[in-house]
């Protein structure tokens, strides 16, 4: 019995043993999972702050006609909007006629006064926009009319007058590439009138491009026989491309039409002179001493146009019964062979007066 006993003892000593051994190890994986728990939550709780940190708003979402529909105006307030508007668009034609009676009279700046007040209630009346696009040229404004004329295009790119006048004021600001591109537009959508070839012509004698400005200038005198302008800038076209035959005929069919026009004498005698045909050169500035007088005529013999001429005798016995020599002490004028700008020309003012010979607003 005392050894049953001590056995019974000793087991339920290993059982206690072994019961705290297996209470030790749940205990210990009890807090092992409270702490990984612990440490989940403050790694979740800290990379939810950076998240939020380092988050961007979305921005919030615009009204759009989409998502929100616009009450519809009340009858009443429908009819008192239509009948403002009614009452200012009746006003637009009437403003038109003032501006232009203004314009008329030479009160540039009342007229864009006016036009402007009247754009500012109306900004989409096309008469009033190239009107004023037209008042501003005459200040000279012309980076504000090409605006005005651009919007006119942007609301009817096939208005005829307005391609005109933006292609016309684009030469007036040397912007002769720009006014290419659009003198080309017109030409594409049939627009085939002088006005159109002479812009072309103009844009591509500025580019130094005169052999392609021939075929236009031959279409302007073909559809305008009396063009004067064209004329003479066909044979200064023809001149620079070394085609004298050409610029002769175009000079001489200029005279014809006109026997009082001195850029024409002047040009066609030093036609003359550049082919060394010094009898043709001393008559035709013999026929302009005539209409001129010598002492004008007489100035031009200095310009070197001449110089290929100068030392045959019947020229230079022309040039002293002029009273002139190339020693003389009246200065050479710049040679007249250049072509005159049609933008800054007034057609109606050929042929020029001997005053108006050398124009200073000749393109080179």
């Amino acid at each position: 019995m005392p050894v049953s006993n001590h056995s019974h003892r000793r087991r339920h000593r290993r059982s206690s043993e072994a019961s705290s051994h297996i209470g030790g190890r749940i205990a210990g994986v009890i807090l092992a999972v409270v702490i990984l728990g612990y440490l989940a939550l403050l790694a979740s709780s800290f990379l939810g702050k950076v998240a939020q940190r380092g988050k961007i708003s979305a921005p919030p979402k615009s009204v759009t006609a989409e998502s929100v529909q616009a009450e519809p105006a009340s009858d009443a307030d429908l009819a008192d909007k239509i009948r403002l508007s009614v009452r200012l668009w009746s006003r637009a034609p009437e403003i038109v006629r003032d501006a232009q009676r203004l314009l008329d009279k030479g009160q540039t700046s009342a007229a864009i006064e006016e036009l402007e007040t009247g754009l500012d209630s109306t900004p989409d009346v096309v008469e009033m926009k190239m009107l004023l696009a037209q008042a501003y040229l005459k200040k000279d404004q012309g980076s504000r009319s090409i605006v005005l004329l651009e919007e006119v295009l942007d609301i009817d790119p096939q208005q005829p007058t307005a391609r005109v006048l933006l292609a016309s004021t684009l030469i007036l600001q040397k912007q002769y590439q720009a006014a290419l591109d659009v003198a080309e537009w017109m030409l594409e959508s049939g627009d085939v009138s002088a006005r159109v070839h002479q812009i072309a012509a103009t844009a591509y004698l500025n580019l130094d491009q005169g052999h392609l400005a021939i075929p236009h200038l031959r279409k302007i005198v073909s559809l305008d026989t009396g063009n004067a302008i064209a004329w003479n800038n066909l044979g200064v076209a023809y001149t620079r491309q070394g085609d004298y035959k050409r610029a002769i005929e175009a000079f001489n069919t200029l005279l014809q039409q006109n026997t009082a026009n001195a850029v024409t004498y002047y040009n066609l005698s030093a036609c003359y002179a550049r082919q060394s045909m010094a009898e043709q050169t001393v008559n035709t500035l013999t026929r302009a001493a005539n209409v001129f007088g010598s002492g004008f005529v007489g100035t031009w013999i200095h310009n070197s146009d001449f110089n290929a001429v100068r030392k045959d005798p019947q020229f230079a016995a022309f040039e002293s019964a002029m009273g002139t020599n190339v020693n003389g002490t009246t200065a050479a004028p710049a040679s007249m062979l250049q072509i005159i700008d049609p933008m800054n020309a007034d057609q109606n003012s050929t042929p020029l007066k001997p005053e108006d010979l050398f124009r200073s607003d000749s393109v080179p």
